[in-house]
Order: C-alpha cells, then structure tokens, then sequence
C-alpha cells in the first residue's frame, strides 16, 4: 500500500467510519461493457451512483429498520484490463 492510502484509511476509520453492523458488497461489470468505461472513465462515476442507489433501495425494503445506510465506495479501475 501507498503511504498516500495508508493515511486515508487511518483518518477513515479514526473520523468518519462508525462501529455499526456492516456488509461488504462488491460489484462487477461484465467484460462485454468495459470496452466503453475504458473510453469514458467519468461513467464510472455514474455507475458508482446508480449501484449505491440500487443497495440502498435495496436494503431499505429489506431490513425493516429505521436506520439509514451508509457506504463508502471505491472504484477499481486496475486488473482484468479496466
């Protein structure tokens, strides 16, 4: 790990992370579709965003609770060509 990602874990999980239950969700694209978020790197963005808004609808039906999730995202652009 970089010194650069080293610091932002340590002031994440000192500032900003809470000790809640959590999940680890990862999602993948399909090989097919990379061809074009490798031309339009800002689409990852927007793709970031429709994700979280599909998990959170998801876990707002689901659960049945009151409390309100939370997530912090990364997106991976390393590997597998992307």
């Amino acid at each position: 790990m970089t010194k650069h990602m080293l610091e932002f874990q340590m002031f994440f999980t000192e500032h900003i992370a809470q000790k809640v239950p959590h999940r680890h969700f990862v999602f993948t694209m399909p090989k097919i579709l990379r061809r074009y978020f490798i031309m339009n790197r800002e689409s990852l963005n927007d793709l970031s965003r429709i994700a979280w808004a599909a998990l959170r609808m998801f876990m707002t039906k689901t659960l049945n609770t009151e409390s309100m999730p939370a997530a912090a995202q990364v997106i991976q652009t390393h590997g597998n060509l992307l």
